[in-house]
């Protein structure tokens, strides 16, 4: 099984991933709302639709979230 140490570490990367998907459908929608979009222009381009940016963001912002919440509940445990 898991040990206490890992297995808070395994939450943490659950949790990261279940918002970040949460997340990455909002992101997409403000980009397409925002046409923040990668537009093909040339042959070099894989794509042939626009693509949607701010996936990365959406990363970003889940990692960030969960860390922060992570920290502040290990300050609130007192543990050191």
């Amino acid at each position: 099984m898991v040990e206490g140490g890992s297995a808070q570490y395994l939450a943490l990367l659950a949790a990261a991933f279940v918002l970040v998907g949460l997340l990455t459908p909002v992101m997409r929608k403000i980009a397409i709302r925002a046409d923040i979009m990668d537009h093909p222009r040339s042959s070099h381009q894989t794509h042939k639709d626009p693509t949607p940016y701010l996936g990365g963001s959406a990363i970003i912002i889940g990692i960030v979230l969960i860390t922060y919440a992570a920290l502040l509940f290990e300050g609130a445990s007192g543990r050191e």
